[in-house]
């Protein structure tokens, strides 16, 4: 890889796209973030930059990628690679979710659908099924309260994010990771239960 003035800007690592080898992604001064890489090829290898994706394609990216700039690569490859086997230009709906994202986001919509010990039961088997497939346990905690912040009223955000520092350090200085994790869940649905009984309640007055 030729060397350039973005080069310490360096955000991602070496992937393929779709056969050219992608060895950073950097910020371009005028068309946002650029892919470079090197055209194959005999003699001196020559740079080649592509521009951005169309905007609605570059927000779906970073929504996946969650500031990761390899998995933004990754999302990226993905979706240009569905998109060129359809015949159909890239766009948003190319762009989808990491299996274990879709797994954390079920967590959350079971954990504000129901409120019992047989959803605790279901939730607690998503994080078995997660930390089984080492996806790391703080990956899971943070995925999870961001997708439950953006499910309920945002009253309850001090208490979510006050339990979820609480649990986090917990992770962090403790064993047996599921376990905390349902103690987060079963925490967040003891208190979102109280709230919709309280709420009933008033309806009823």
């Amino acid at each position: 890889m030729g060397q350039t003035r973005h080069g310490p800007a360096c955000l991602g690592r070496v992937a393929l796209f779709p056969t050219v080898p992608v060895a950073a992604l950097f910020p371009a001064p005028r068309h946002g973030f650029c892919l470079c890489g090197e055209r194959p090829g005999r003699g001196r290898p020559r740079a080649a930059v592509w521009r951005a994706p169309p905007a609605p394609v570059a927000a779906a990216l970073v929504t996946a990628a969650a500031g990761n700039a390899r998995r933004a690569v990754l999302a990226l490859e993905v979706a240009a690679a569905a998109a060129r086997a359809a015949g159909v230009p890239l766009t948003p709906r190319h762009v989808v979710r990491s299996d274990w994202q879709v797994a954390v986001d079920e967590a959350a919509a079971q954990m504000v659908r129901a409120q019992s010990p047989e959803s605790l039961l279901a939730v607690r088997a998503k994080f078995y099924d997660l930390l089984g497939h080492a996806v790391p346990a703080d990956v899971v905690l943070r995925r999870l309260v961001a997708e439950l912040l953006g499910r309920v009223d945002q009253e309850h955000a001090p208490a979510i994010c006050h339990w979820a520092a609480r649990f986090d350090h917990r992770l962090a200085t403790g064993s047996k990771a599921v376990v905390h994790l349902e103690a987060f869940a079963a925490r967040f649905m003891a208190i979102y239960k109280q709230f919709l009984t309280e709420q009933a309640a008033m309806c009823d007055m």
